[in-house]
């Protein structure tokens, strides 16, 4: 596997060096559509997102071409599409088979990096009970390599990293990888966790409550000990949490915690709703943007459900921390707080 995965890299390398040489051509096909235009976004460190527009023809074919210094991560989008499609671009001719219903399952060929990138994780993913030790290894050993941030910033087993943890990865990246998007993000993200780690105290934060009237974290803080502030969404609250959640609340409301759900619902009706059938008597907000959410960046959120509890003055205690462990977390508290 070693030499077959650095051969495949030298490849990559010699793709990266020869990119200012050519020019990518994207052929693609669109399933049966009204759509008439489709978008590709470029993603760099220095440029951000670029974004770019062709029309789609009868024959449901569209085309791009441009020229790229080194593989560049880039997404296809449709007009209705609210997510689109990942993939490695270079110099090349490459083609895309797109599925309207399910841009995900586009089809894809011509693209080396892309190939690349897709058998570094599916390598790892064979590797079963060690699959997280097998990524960390790709990113320890290949600082200079493009997928190196990409799968730091995207795999789930390194979304817990805290500032300290991910700049140990990070401040290891040289050459090529030092020249992408996800090396960026990372950077952001480092400065963005050291603002709300443990022992940080949390920036305010205003959002909608229930009847549309703007609710802050710190009024919803005022007056008690502590704030559970609970993230989620009606899709990814089970009825185990929903219990959790309730039995909690009646808990400890007389002692001094209260409890702020922030949702990362984008349907009103839907949030509403979950809301009265849950039996979820305690204060509510949400911007009904989804993962779009300006708490998603603010506060880091790495996924939902999740709680982040601060004291009295606003300082973080504790933070992701699933419903499942809520409960020992907040016994543990108390009583650290009785000796």
């Amino acid at each position: 596997m070693k030499k077959r995965l650095f051969i495949l890299l030298l490849a990559v390398f010699c793709i990266g060096a020869a990119q200012s040489q050519g020019k990518y051509t994207i052929k693609g096909t669109v399933g049966k559509t009204p759509l008439k235009r489709v978008f590709l976004q470029l993603y760099s460190a220095k440029d951000s997102v670029v974004r770019y527009q062709a029309r789609i023809e009868p024959d449901g074919s569209f085309v791009f071409t441009g020229s790229l210094p080194e593989p560049r991560l880039a997404e296809l989008r449709l007009a209705t599409t609210s997510r689109g499609y990942f993939f490695y671009l270079e110099n090349n001719l490459i083609t895309l088979k797109v599925d309207p219903d399910d841009i995900e399952n586009t089809r894809i060929n011509g693209s080396f990096s892309n190939s690349q990138y897709r058998y570094i994780l599916e390598d790892c993913e064979m590797k079963e009970d060690s699959v997280n030790v097998c990524l960390e290894n790709f990113i320890i050993q290949n600082p200079e390599s493009i997928f190196a941030p990409h799968i730091l910033a995207t795999q789930p087993y390194f979304a817990l990293l805290n500032s300290r943890e991910l700049n140990r990865y990070v401040s290891k990246f040289t050459g090529a990888a030092t020249r992408t998007y996800y090396y960026r993000y990372l950077q952001k993200k480092i400065r963005q966790l050291s603002r709300v780690s443990v022992g940080e105290k949390l920036p305010d934060f205003a959002l909608p409550d229930t009847s549309s009237r703007e609710t802050t974290c710190y009024q919803a803080l005022e007056g008690n000990k502590y704030l559970v502030i609970n993230i989620w969404s009606s899709k990814d609250l089970t009825e185990n949490d929903k219990g959790t959640l309730r039995t909690l609340y009646h808990k400890y409301k007389n002692k001094g915690v209260e409890f702020l759900s922030v949702s990362f619902d984008v349907h009103r009706d839907t949030w509403i709703k979950t809301i009265e059938e849950s039996r979820f008597t305690w204060k509510h907000a949400s911007d009904l943007l989804g993962w779009e959410s300006v708490i998603a960046n603010t506060l880091c959120i790495p996924y939902i459900p999740c709680n982040i509890i601060i004291d009295s003055e606003g300082t973080i205690i504790a933070r992701d921390v699933p419903n499942a462990r809520l409960a020992d977390e907040l016994q543990n508290m108390f009583n650290k707080k009785k000796r």
